[in-house]
């Protein structure tokens, strides 16, 4: 036997015997009364009855206990049934919507959206499930449940009814849900992109250009890739029809200044000075870009202008040509301007020459209108009959 548990069963032996001797030294005397009750016991019987009826107290507790635990799992609305249910309308109402089950589906997540203490991703889920079904009205007051019962979860439900709004063709209610959210939730990446997706949809240009610097600060979408959605974003501003000059030209001077140098706005831009008759800036803007920069695109335009003195564009033209003498886009260019001038002759050799390079039905058909005029009729139809057949070769390609 170990030291330490001889001690110990000392200190046991003794504390009895001291205890005895108490009890047999001291009895005390308790005496409780109460009306016609009365009881009468020594100090040391009273103690062992409490004990008792401590002992009894605790094991009808732990039989009530045990009683009503498994009360709850025979009880149908017992607390336990309840989260039981609510569980498998979630794994069943999830399983039946990735397969593709609408109704199902609306049926158990419409259950889990009304039980669940976080409702809102069962509703909206019930909610598409509802709109696949082609049930307007049910997707409609889902969502509505869902913004009253979780008013915090607002751009999950925006981008839903978003979504909900696009597969019905009402594009521009989808915008305005994402829009009410945006005003709260400014910085949110998904929003923005979805606003940005439908406003090209609509061609809303606009409200696209003022969702850009927000939609660069996510950096969701490559920087290249938004330099290009701005640009498309001008020209298509700058394009749309206006009622005066002066509305183009407000757009135009919006426009940030390095965008003045791009080709595809500049032309848009010029498109607009024809339109409203203002030729003569047109023909102005781009000869100043071209003296700074050559770009064939612009050199095109520039051909398709009339011009007061279309000899001197032909001169400035070929100046410009010098940069790109081998351009098959830039020798048609010169031929339309020699057109213009009436130079039937140096306007046979650029168009010749742009075929050489590249053949297009638009340059045979040019220069067969020249050759005709000039009286080679039979080189003439040579030319047409290339061009209409290019086009029928094009066509075909296509077609297969």
């Amino acid at each position: 036997m170990k030291k330490r548990t001889f001690l110990l069963l000392v200190v046991v032996m003794l504390a009895t015997v001291g205890l005895g001797t108490l009890v047999v030294e001291h009895q005390g005397y308790v005496l409780i009364s109460w009306k016609n009750i009365r009881f009468e016991a020594t100090l040391w019987v009273f103690l062992l009855c409490l004990v008792i009826l401590f002992v009894v107290l605790y094991v009808i507790r732990l039989i009530l206990s045990a009683l009503l635990s498994s009360a709850g799992w025979v009880n149908p609305w017992s607390s336990t049934n309840k989260q039981k249910r609510l569980q498998s309308a979630i794994d069943k109402g999830m399983l039946h919507y990735a397969q593709g089950n609408w109704q199902d589906a609306l049926q158990q997540l419409t259950y889990a959206g009304k039980v669940s203490p976080q409702p809102a991703p069962y509703l909206l889920a019930a909610a598409r499930s509802a709109q696949h079904l082609n049930q307007a009205e049910t997707a409609d007051k889902l969502l509505l449940q869902a913004q009253a019962k979780e008013p915090k979860q607002s751009p999950a439900i925006a981008l839903c009814q978003a979504d909900i709004y696009t597969a019905r063709g009402e594009l521009s209610k989808a915008q305005d849900s994402l829009l009410i959210s945006y005003k709260k939730y400014a910085q949110h990446p998904e929003l923005l992109l979805r606003i940005s997706q439908l406003a090209q949809q609509q061609q809303d240009w606009g409200q696209l250009l003022k969702i850009i610097p927000a939609l660069r600060k996510t950096k969701r979408v490559e920087a290249q890739q938004l330099d290009v959605l701005e640009q498309q974003a001008w020209q298509g501003r700058i394009s749309q029809p206006a009622d005066t000059f002066e509305q183009v030209n407000n757009i135009w001077n919006a426009m940030p200044k390095a965008l003045h140098k791009n080709p595809t706005l500049l032309m848009a831009f010029c498109s607009q000075h024809i339109i409203f008759k203002q030729v003569e800036q047109a023909e102005q803007l781009l000869r100043h870009q071209l003296n700074q920069q050559f770009d064939v695109q612009l050199l095109q335009a520039y051909a398709q202008i009339p011009h007061a003195q279309p000899s001197l564009a032909v001169q400035s033209a070929e100046r410009w040509l010098e940069q790109a003498p081998e351009d098959p886009i830039a020798l048609y260019a010169l031929g339309k301007l020699c057109l213009q001038a009436e130079l039937w002759g140096k306007a046979r050799d650029y168009l010749q020459a742009s075929l050489q390079k590249r053949p297009q039905p638009k340059v045979y058909a040019e220069l067969a209108r020249l050759l005709n005029q000039m009286g080679d009729h039979k080189r003439s139809i040579q030319l047409l009959t290339a061009s209409i057949n290019m086009q029928d070769r094009r066509a075909s390609t296509k077609s297969d």
